[in-house]
């Protein structure tokens, strides 16, 4: 159970939007140099500054994302760490830690769910 908890947590982590940030840097950046072209012709420019615009608009919605995702990131390592240190089985109810990590448990005629903070869900059977 530890084991696929640990691989949960490490495609959780893996997830961003580093990519998709990049390629939009990429294409503002692109956007911003055919903006300058128009200008300088003076020629009607308003169709490549609204694109930059929006452009910009979609990055800072991104960053806004990612810094969310750090924040989650940061939660879910330190879930990892304290996995890691934890002994196989819990022997006794630890209060700080079910508040700390668990955001609820939802208990079904066949099993447990296990709802943590970070996002992540586990089934354990009855």
């Amino acid at each position: 159970m530890k084991i696929v908890l640990l691989q949960n947590i490490e495609a959780a982590i893996v997830d961003d939007n580093s990519d998709e940030l990049e390629i939009l840097n990429e294409l503002l950046t692109a956007k911003q140099k055919e903006l300058v072209k128009p200008s300088q012709a003076k020629k009607d420019y308003s169709a490549f500054a609204n694109e930059v615009e929006r452009l910009k608009e979609k990055k800072q919605k991104l960053l806004v994302a990612k810094a969310d995702t750090e924040g989650f990131k940061k939660r879910i390592s330190e879930l990892e760490e304290y996995l890691i240190e934890a002994n196989e089985e819990l022997t006794e109810y630890d209060e700080s830690m079910v508040r700390k990590y668990i955001q609820e448990i939802k208990i079904y005629d066949d099993r447990f769910k296990v709802c943590f903070k970070a996002g992540i869900e586990l089934d354990i059977p009855r």
